[in-house]
């Protein structure tokens, strides 16, 4: 595990050794001062040392993936639960994925889990929206090898869910008896499980391809969904519910749980007084506080970035960040340096580690790479000796470095030595779905379905069949060609030659030749060459750009943070991410090319104002361009709004504003008199954008 010898370094600390023996007494503690990433190491060190599973509370899915994807990095077993996004009193829409995995969660919390399991969820988790334990037991079959289990029983149970018995299994909610195994394909699995039986006692749990019975996995449990899912939409319990009573509940910025609490609670509220006028049904939401009381049940922490005032159960880190200067190398050796001084253990995670090494040892620092990062010998003795250690990482965890002062620890990750962080949306794929999607399934492959040959070109797939070969029956796809009479069969160990054929039009494709496969070639070198252009083309556009030398925005202003703390609103944790990732990219003096992602009223719009407030009190113009009229204009008016306290002028032109008014306005813009200017693509027209800003 990557994060071993930090976790060991956090061990050793003081400050762990009082938070021990605190929870020797304390049934809650408040732990402040501590980034992401620092919040899941000290987690984890705690959850380690009591020997205890985790639920991790947060605001957000994203956040919850965040962490969920963190703890995985730390040897952790982790489940993403996500609650359903409908109110308890509306119909609920089961997405059958969620639903499944959420079966597989409650499954095995019912079975008494492992210390090693973690759980990332949100705040409305803690809502009433399952059904009571006694409901779920009785509608799916959770077993661990060495379970006592008659077959007479099993046999009994899949019935009970709703799953086909047949002779042989082929299809999803299908199951058959084979001696003393069973085949069973859960709805909630992308492969069928065999179960191995002998003397009521499960022996064996193994995951298998029906197309290739040679190819299988081994798993230590399974839960079993049942068909029919009618009986898992019930809002009589929470997640709490289902906890072992060893479970530690983290809580995640409380205060920003409660901001999302209170919102849904308010609208839940509203559709329960306009659905039930008399009040004389009972009520199926709680606030903050209720879910809070419930889940201070549980040993608990409260986990914040702020730092609070030590008092008796709240322990203060004051963790701090790193500075984020990627490739000057030589600042990062004197940095490192400086820590190494203050008798910090130092310790670089990179995907890049050898490259590291180099790098810093041009400025004369030496760092030394381990390469396993639970030899924890060889890390004690480099660190020991006053260098800094090097561990690789090359995970979807996104990391930054921080300082934490209290256990003499400084972690540089590479968004610190290169830039680098994730440009995507954190993803998270259950344990269960781990190994399933290594596999191709054929029954995703429909009579009809144009796939392409990676030495033929286009087909179209027309059936599946056994084909014997050299005296042994092995499963083949049969996929026909240009005139309709031309077929190929290909094994399906073979199976990697194909792909799905993908297009963004719904007009047939047309299909190749194996006669002639000139037309084919010529359309992968085509490609090729397409290919290698448009890689060159962004190389040199990105050589380019990394030789310029853009303008570095001074930092935060009082009247910054003035015009900030007047949003009425707490901002979200992906909103903070942004508004500090910008403001690194506006204070740097490289040009700024950064993309800010986000659903309808997720917050885009109040990242934008801090950035424009910066640049404005900088000296600088801006324009904002919007892709409506409307939108421009509801732009206009919040800036209007949001800097009215401030000697700015924010200025529209569209087309509902007579010429000589935009004529006016574009002469007031080369004049330097307005600050900020919206609207829509006009805003792009030359005699705007070439003459029209004060240079």
């Amino acid at each position: 595990m990557t994060f071993t010898s930090v976790l060991e370094n956090i061990a050793r600390s003081q400050i762990a050794t009082k938070i021990g023996e605190k929870l020797t007494t304390a049934k809650s503690i408040s732990l402040s001062g501590l980034s992401r990433l620092g919040k899941g190491l000290i987690s984890t060190h705690i959850c380690q040392q009591q020997t205890k599973p985790l639920l991790i509370v947060t605001a957000t899915v994203e956040e919850a993936t965040r962490w969920a994807l963190q703890l995985q990095s730390m040897s952790w077993r982790v489940y993403l639960y996500q609650p359903l996004d409908t109110f308890p009193y509306e119909s609920a829409q089961i997405d059958l994925e969620t639903a499944w995995t959420r079966i597989e969660i409650l499954a095995e919390l019912l079975a008494k889990p492992q210390h090693n399991l973690a759980i990332a969820t949100t705040i409305n988790a803690l809502q009433p929206h399952l059904p009571s334990t006694q409901v779920f037991q009785k509608h799916s079959i959770y077993l661990n090898i060495g379970d006592s289990q008659s077959v007479k029983s099993l046999a009994a149970a899949f019935a009970r869910l709703g799953y086909l018995e047949v002779k042989e299994v082929k299809e999803s909610k299908q199951w058959s008896r084979k001696g003393f195994s069973f085949e069973v394909f859960p709805v909630n699995r992308n492969l069928p499980v065999r179960l191995s039986c002998n003397r009521g006692t499960v022996e064996k749990i193994r995951e298998f391809d029906p197309t290739n019975p040679k190819s299988f996995t081994d798993l230590s449990s399974i839960a079993i969904a049942p068909v029919d899912l009618d009986e898992f939409v019930a809002h009589k319990a929470t997640l709490l519910n289902y906890l072992p009573k060893n479970f530690i509940v983290a809580i995640d910025e409380p205060e920003q749980c409660q901001s999302y609490s209170d919102r849904w609670y308010e609208a839940a509220d509203e559709l329960y007084q306009n659905q039930y006028p008399q009040a004389d049904t009972p009520k199926l939401h709680w606030d903050f506080a209720k879910c809070m009381t419930e889940a201070k049940k549980f040993q608990m922490l409260q986990l914040s970035e702020r730092s609070l005032k030590p008092k008796a159960n709240i322990f203060d880190f004051a963790s701090a960040s790193i500075p984020i200067i990627p490739h000057q190398f030589d600042q990062i050796a004197a940095l490192i340096r400086e820590y190494l001084n203050l008798e910090y253990q130092v310790t670089l995670i990179s995907a890049q580690p050898l490259r590291v090494a180099t790098l810093l040892k041009e400025y004369d620092c030496i760092a030394n790479f381990v390469s396993d990062p639970d030899d924890l010998q060889s890390i004690a003795r480099i660190q020991k000796g006053g260098k800094p250690v090097i561990l690789k990482y090359s995970g979807l965890m996104e990391m930054q470095g921080f300082v934490l002062p209290s256990c003499k620890l400084a972690l540089l990750t590479d968004r610190e030595l290169f830039g680098q962080q994730l440009l995507a949306s954190p993803t998270f794929v259950h344990p269960s779905r781990m190994n399933s999607a290594k596999s191709v399934n054929p029954d995703e492959l429909n009579v009809g379905d144009y796939v392409v040959h990676r030495k033929y070109g286009i087909g179209k797939f027309t059936r599946f069949e056994t084909i014997e070969v050299k005296g042994e029956k092995q499963p083949h796809y049969i996929v026909e060609f240009a005139d309709g009479k031309t077929a190929v069969a290909i094994a399906t160990e073979n199976e990697k030659i194909l792909s799905r054929y993908r297009s963004a039009s719904n007009k047939p494709p047309k299909l190749n030749s194996i006669a002639n496969t000139k037309a084919w070639d010529n359309a992968l070198s085509k490609c090729q060459k397409e290919i290698y252009k448009l890689a060159k083309d962004l190389l040199q556009l990105y050589v380019r750009r990394a030789n310029l030398v853009g303008y570095a925005f001074p930092p935060d202003t009082d009247w910054q943070q003035e015009m900030e703390d007047s949003f009425p609103y707490q901002l979200t944790p992906d909103q903070v991410k942004a508004v500090q990732d910008v403001k690194q990219d506006m204070e740097s003096d490289r040009p700024m090319d950064r993309l800010v992602c986000g659903d309808v009223g997720f917050g885009k719009t109040e990242v934008a104002v801090r950035a424009i407030f910066k640049a404005v009190c900088a000296g600088k113009q801006v324009a904002l361009l919007a892709p409506t009229t409307i939108l421009a204009q509801q732009h206009f008016h919040t800036l209007q709004t949001r800097f009215a306290a401030y000697p700015f002028t924010v200025e529209i032109v569209n087309r509902f504003r007579p010429a000589k008014e935009r004529k006016q306005v574009l002469q007031l813009v080369a004049d330097g008199e307005v600050q900020v200017i919206v609207g829509t693509h006009q805003l792009l027209s030359k005699d705007v954008s070439n003459s029209k800003f004060k240079k």
